[in-house]
């Protein structure tokens, strides 16, 4: 790990540091202890672990999901699991009520979220969208995640991501068929 004087936050394509400066903005106003480090820039969920030296299901995953409903224009809902699981499509579209859920394309992701693809940060980016974590990751000791930028992470303990970015709670991660999960990255 490096100190984060060493390097500018990198970003890719969108500006990933309006994410970012949201994130640390919202964990400033609320106290909650974090950790912010610098390290390589990475987006995939098993290099960052591995650079970051975590294990995998330590990472919060976070995938921008499009919800298709009847008779009614798309949402987005964004989905948060442990970093060694699969998001389980057919159940966020079911506890959503929708008709069908499938991944953000990259347009969207950076559109929505204000974050680079492999850089979204767990935390709804605009007050119409929910967020829906999986329950394993109440599990873990701490939760690491990019801060919005692919250099740059996070660590905050459970109960406190819970606590601030309330969100729906329910069982979304699975180790099951290609067909119905997806793993992490956007198309």
């Amino acid at each position: 790990m490096r100190d984060l004087n060493d390097d500018p936050p990198t970003t890719t394509g969108t500006d990933g540091l309006f994410g970012r400066n949201k994130l640390l903005s919202k964990l400033a106003q609320s106290s909650i202890p974090h950790r912010e480090f610098a390290h390589q820039a990475e987006g995939k969920t098993v290099d960052a672990s591995r650079i970051r030296r975590h294990s995998l299901s330590e990472a919060a995953k976070s995938l921008l999901i499009e919800l298709s409903f009847s008779g009614k224009p798309n949402e987005f809902i964004l989905a948060v699991v442990c970093g060694d699981e699969l998001v389980d499509l057919l159940r966020v579209a079911a506890y959503m009520g929708a008709r069908k859920a499938r991944l953000a394309s990259k347009r969207y992701v950076s559109q929505v979220t204000g974050c680079p693809i492999g850089a979204v940060v767990p935390f709804s980016p605009r007050r119409e969208i929910k967020v829906m974590a999986d329950c394993r990751l109440f599990d873990q000791k701490r939760l690491i995640f990019n801060s919005g930028v692919l250099n740059r992470s996070l660590e905050i303990k459970p109960q406190h991501y819970f606590e601030l970015a309330l969100p729906i709670i329910k069982r979304i991660g699975g180790h099951a068929s290609e067909k119905q999960h997806v793993k992490g990255g956007q198309k």
